[in-house]
C-alpha cells in the first residue's frame, strides 16, 4: 500500500486545463496573433467557454441545442 501511495505522489501537483495559442513559440503567427487579439480587446478575450449541463428529459436536448446556436452566432 506504501509503494502505492508514493507512485500516486506526482498526481497531487497534476495541473489540468485545455491549451490554447498562448503556449506556442512568440515566432509563430498563431501566438503573434494570439497575442494582438489580447492585446485589443483586453484580458480574457481568447479564453475558452465551457458550458456544461445535465439533462433530464428530451424537451431539455432542444433547449440545449438552442443555446449552443446562439453561443456560437
Amino acid at each position: 500500500m506504501a509503494l502505492l501511495l508514493v507512485l500516486a505522489l506526482p498526481a497531487l501537483a497534476m495541473e489540468l486545463g485545455t491549451n490554447d495559442a498562448g503556449t506556442l513559440s512568440t515566432s509563430s503567427t498563431q501566438r503573434q496573433a494570439y497575442d494582438l487579439l489580447s492585446d485589443a480587446f483586453g484580458p480574457g478575450f481568447n479564453g475558452k467557454l465551457t458550458v456544461v449541463g445535465v439533462l433530464h428529459r428530451p424537451a431539455e436536448t432542444a433547449a440545449a441545442e438552442a443555446l449552443r446556436r446562439e453561443l456560437a452566432a
